[in-house]
């Protein structure tokens, strides 16, 4: 009886090209994306956009200071002047609660 290897091989041969053509498959569908992104990165720096990028973290921003002047200056409150205000507004406060009152009683 002569043993032909083809024969007894034709399962494992038929297992090992189908899960080969996989295996293929899957390696070129890789380097295809990983080429498709290297690609990308090549045209970003060629034309300059990686840089911009980077350069965008990198700004020193110039901060400008300038004297300001104050050409108004605030009235300064003494304590006679408060007081005069004060009773100025109590003047004010109890004149309308008198006429208010005058009013009612008419």
């Amino acid at each position: 009886m002569k043993f032909d290897l083809n024969k007894e091989m034709k399962p494992w041969v038929d297992t090992i090209n189908n899960s080969l053509k996989w295996a293929m498959a899957l390696i070129i569908r890789i380097g295809l994306i990983l080429l498709g992104i290297i690609m990308i990165i090549m045209l970003l720096k060629w034309t300059g956009i990686i840089k911009e990028l980077y350069d965008l973290t990198s700004i020193d921003v110039e901060v400008i200071h300038e004297d300001t002047r104050h050409l108004s200056k605030p009235k300064i409150l003494t304590h006679t002047s408060d007081i005069k205000d004060i009773t100025e507004t109590q003047k004010l406060i109890m004149d309308k609660l008198k006429g208010k009152t005058k009013n009612e009683d008419k």
